[in-house]
């Protein structure tokens, strides 16, 4: 656990992996420590560009977190009462799993890092490859639209462009996805854990 006292500025560098996708879909975070799971799943969904139409839930040290809601057939912590820096200490890994039916695994590595005294904000500092459209069928589902898109004379090919859109396996940009944390940033800008 980190030997830092409640007062002091913690900031954490996430790397967070969308599990089974090869080549990565990936993103490196910076958020404070005292963000919640709960936000953090909000920024999770940004950052990803996930549209959060779906169930979420955090994987921690044999326990689950999420919003809290009487439906869960299984035992569920509070993701609004528990912060990044409580969960994991000065280093630590997470799941956070979104869409329980299509059942998107992102693994998490979360690591302290020095700041001045004042937590910049939530940003994203780098990633790679677009997310997969929302209801695609989990990875099974990813792969195969991502084969009949990419093959004219596949038999669903025009089917698969059709429901995709303007969708590129490949587009990522940072610019965009941090204009889109902007409210995050002002609300956790110079504010000590």
């Amino acid at each position: 656990m980190s030997m830092l006292h409640p007062g002091a500025a913690v900031e954490y560098e996430l790397r967070i992996v969308l599990r089974d996708i090869t080549p990565p879909i990936w993103r490196l975070l910076r958020v404070p420590g005292t963000i919640t799971l709960q936000d953090l799943h909000g920024v999770l969904q940004m950052v990803m560009g996930w549209t959060n139409s779906h169930l979420y839930t955090f994987h921690f040290d044999g326990k689950e977190y999420s919003d809290p809601d009487p439906e869960w057939e299984i035992p569920i912590e509070d993701a609004t009462a528990v912060t990044l820096a409580a969960l994991v200490g000065e280093a630590g890994s997470l799941v956070y799993e979104y869409d329980l039916g299509d059942y998107w695994l992102h693994d998490i590595t979360a690591h302290e890092v020095p700041t001045d005294g004042l937590v910049k904000g939530i940003r994203c500092l780098g990633g790679e490859r677009a997310c997969p459209p929302e209801d695609c069928g989990g990875v099974d589902g990813f792969e195969r639209l991502l084969e009949a898109l990419d093959d004219s004379e596949d038999d669903e090919h025009q089917e698969m462009v059709t429901w995709a859109g303007d969708f590129d396996p490949e587009r990522f940009e940072l610019a965009a996805v941090n204009r889109a944390l902007g409210r995050y940033r002002r609300r956790y800008s110079k504010r000590a854990v």
